[in-house]
């Protein structure tokens, strides 16, 4: 993609999703050779066509055990994932073997 600055404004870029801004070197704005836009354009619709980037190792219904927090070293059954591998849904197993649905981060959670 190119981009008239003149144009745009250097302004514009930071309010790009998941942008902060240009990179700037010498007081200019870098520049990136065709090739490597090309080059990261080819690796990310391969990335894209095998299903993205997540790695999802929990499964619907698997038994879980919390790592850290108020909740540590509770048990539950994992139910989903949210906002990709970042946080899970999960089904806290409380007193009285009562389920009590909680979103977590997926770092806290453990396979039992």
């Amino acid at each position: 993609m190119h981009a008239c600055l003149a144009e745009l404004g250097q302004n514009v870029f930071q309010y790009l999703p998941c942008s902060v801004g240009l990179v700037w070197l010498g007081g200019e704005p870098a520049v990136v050779p065709e090739a490597v836009v090309h080059a990261l354009q080819t690796r990310l619709a391969e990335i894209w066509d095998a299903g993205g980037l997540t790695y999802r190792d929990l499964e619907p219904g698997q038994r879980v055990i919390i790592q850290d927090g108020a909740f540590e070293g509770y048990k539950g059954i994992f139910d989903a994932y949210i906002s990709g591998n970042d946080r899970v849904h999960i089904l806290l197993k409380m007193l009285n073997d009562r389920y009590v649905p909680m979103e977590i981060d997926r770092a806290s959670v453990a396979n039992v």
